[in-house]
């Protein structure tokens, strides 16, 4: 395995990749991260009507820091799974998270505490340890045993040199990303005004807008907090997308994920020697069922239909052989016995 591979495939050409991983599989993708949304953000808004001055409490903070670590994990389960072709994948696996629960939790802690530290002293360290760190879920969903260093060691070592690769990805959501906020805004402000018209919620975003208005943890509190929570539907797709994209970007680091058809500067660059690397031993990154997979499938049966007739020539010669020197070696005892 390679020290460290600098990614080079273009944001259009791994975001590709990552609805290829999607295809077939969107409604587990969407199941998945609705019900990851449900469980991290629904009660938060719930508990934060506890504090209406601010929208934030103490029970919301310690929710937080106590469901989104093994929740995340569990749900970095579900993309890999879906993207890797697992079979049977379920939205339920993001419960799978808790199998590692204390490590979870204090790889969040960690984390949160890391990258606020490194926003505190000024933006741009927040933003670098922020990507340093930004595969420590992937790692850790397929390393459940490693250590919560060995994980955050790994993850620095997989960005290097993949930093701006990894920033421009995300930044090619942008546009994505707005819609999906536009959309979840328009969504929220509309159905306040259906159902809680007595609160002034124009144009609210989703989140604890008009929070400071609503009795605690009354019938309009849970309302409120339904709504608010629906002002999120515009990233129960993109969620999927991004994460699947950003799979794509992990496997490449990482060496599970080698394109074998590329076009233009598409590819992987060994970050030790600097040469583009290229391999035949992984497929994953041609789309299933296009004219090039199953090109793929028909040179790779031709190949090993070559391998199997090349060593059965080359048993059968050595089997040839061996039955030659025998007969020799009975021969020339056979001789000797005569001379005796």
């Amino acid at each position: 395995m390679h020290n460290n591979i600098i990614v080079t495939m273009p944001s259009s050409g791994l975001r590709h990749l990552g609805r290829e991983g999607l295809k077939g599989q969107w409604k587990t993708a969407i199941a998945g991260c609705v019900l990851y949304l449900l469980v991290i953000v629904l009660p938060v808004l719930l508990l934060g009507t506890l504090s209406p001055e601010d929208g934030n409490s103490k029970e919301a903070l310690f929710y937080t820091l106590l469901m989104t670590g093994p929740f995340t994990l569990g749900y970095m389960i579900v993309v890999l799974g879906i993207f890797r072709g697992v079979e049977n994948v379920s939205p339920a696996w993001i419960f799978y998270g808790w199998e590692r629960t204390i490590k979870s939790i204090a790889l969040f802690i960690i984390l949160t505490i890391v990258i606020s530290v490194g926003f505190i002293i000024l933006l741009i360290p927040g933003i670098i340890l922020s990507i340093r760190y930004s595969q420590v879920y992937y790692i850790f969903a397929d390393h459940t045993d490693w250590s919560i260093m060995q994980i955050m060691k790994e993850s620095a070592r997989l960005m290097k040199g993949n930093y701006a690769k990894y920033f421009f990805l995300q930044l090619s959501f942008l546009g994505w990303v707005l819609i999906a906020s536009v959309f979840g805004g328009m969504l929220v402000s509309l159905l306040t005004r259906m159902f809680l018209p007595q609160y002034d919620a124009d144009f609210v975003g989703a989140g604890f807008a008009a929070i400071n208005n609503v009795p605690s943890f009354g019938g309009e509190a849970i309302i409120y907090c339904l709504i608010a929570f629906l002002g999120y539907a515009g990233y129960f797709a993109l969620t999927p997308y991004m994460s699947s994209t950003n799979a794509v970007l992990y496997d490449l680091m990482n060496g599970n994920l080698r394109p074998r058809f590329v076009v233009g500067d598409t590819g992987v660059v060994d970050g030790k020697s600097g040469e583009l690397y290229r391999t035949d031993e992984y497929f994953d990154a041609v789309p299933v069922g296009s004219a090039e997979y199953y090109d793929m499938l028909e040179e790779e049966q031709e190949n090993q239909q070559t391998e199997m007739k090349r060593d059965f020539e080359e048993q059968e010669k050595l089997h040839k052989d061996t039955e030659g020197a025998q007969e020799q070696k009975e021969n020339k005892d056979t001789v000797i016995n005569i001379r005796d």
